[in-house]
């Protein structure tokens, strides 16, 4: 089974140090081991946390994508930046959920969790 999150932001992040910078202020564990940020890329995102190497999938979608895929939720206005993440793992989703906080609280945007999804 695999679950999705989606971080609904006002700007995109600047880069991977300035997301790194979020989850150390967080006091995360977390380090992101890409070199670009899912701006630049979509797809398999590494991290480690506690020595253990994990990530998930994570890409930018438009919002209108979003809205039409969950007619039913309010995502409280429109969001210009929207990333997608991926995961399956407890390490996965651990890592992802870190992820997404640091990401929403760096640019002042929003965690949406819409439903868990079966492969």
């Amino acid at each position: 089974m695999s679950m999705e999150a989606y971080a609904l932001c006002p700007r995109p992040l600047a880069g991977v140090s300035d997301w790194q910078a979020g989850l150390d202020a967080l006091g995360f564990d977390l380090q992101l081991r890409g070199t670009m940020i899912p701006l630049a890329s979509s797809g398999h995102l590494p991290a480690v946390r506690r020595g253990r190497a994990l990530g998930f999938e994570c890409s930018i979608v438009p919002f209108s994508e979003l809205k039409e895929t969950y007619p039913e939720t309010d995502f409280a206005g429109s969001w210009p930046c929207v990333y997608a993440f991926w995961f399956g793992t407890i390490a996965e989703s651990i890592g992802a959920l870190m992820a997404i906080t640091a990401c929403v609280t760096s640019v002042g945007g929003s965690p949406s969790f819409p439903r868990t999804v079966a492969c």
